[in-house]
């Protein structure tokens, strides 16, 4: 056995057992719908694309990218958050950034162009809005330099991680550019 093909293993071992690896999991089961979706609207929005195609674990982790759009020109990365339905009554007026890993990648680096963020029941996803993260970074920092914080810092119950809530509502209207909610 390779030191590569070991290291792979204990990656994926890692991953299967981590609250990441189960997340992503979930998310992974619609992935087929989130890329047609995406697909479908980042066309509309952009220009058009030849496909999405998934990232690896290790791109997602490093860049907060779980789909990257492949056009005739350069891609552009799609953050993907899918939640269970059992959570939308109580949270569909917002969308979870987990802080401070995610909330870098998106606002200082840039990781990913637009977040498709959603609810699943089974395998395929209810509800999704597709969101411009060029809109979100400027509106973040502006209201950062403001002094006027937009979101809410939380605690993840149980994994010991943090995640910043924010507000549809909060975003001007360029922020979502597509949606099925309700």
């Amino acid at each position: 056995m390779t030191a590569e093909y070991q290291n792979t293993m204990e990656f994926e071992k890692h991953t299967r057992k981590s609250k990441y690896g189960s997340g992503r999991t979930f998310g992974d089961r619609c992935m087929s719908q989130v890329k047609r979706i995406v697909e479908r609207h980042v066309n509309e929005y952009v220009s058009p694309a030849v496909h999405a195609v998934e990232s690896s674990c290790e791109v997602d982790r490093k860049q907060a990218t779980d789909l990257h759009v492949l056009f005739a020109h350069p891609r552009c990365n799609v953050a993907v958050r899918v939640r269970d339905l059992k959570y939308w009554e109580r949270f569909s007026g917002e969308f979870t950034i987990r802080a401070p890993s995610e909330l870098q990648k998106l606002t200082e680096r840039g990781c990913a162009d637009f977040l498709f963020y959603g609810y699943q029941n089974d395998d395929k996803v209810m509800y999704w809005r597709l969101a411009d993260l060029s809109v979100f970074r400027k509106e973040y920092w502006q209201a950062r330099n403001e002094n006027r914080p937009l979101g809410v810092r939380k605690d993840n119950r149980g994994d010991h991680t943090q995640f910043v809530a924010y507000r549809w509502k909060d975003f001007s209207d360029q922020f979502v550019i597509a949606e099925q909610w309700l």
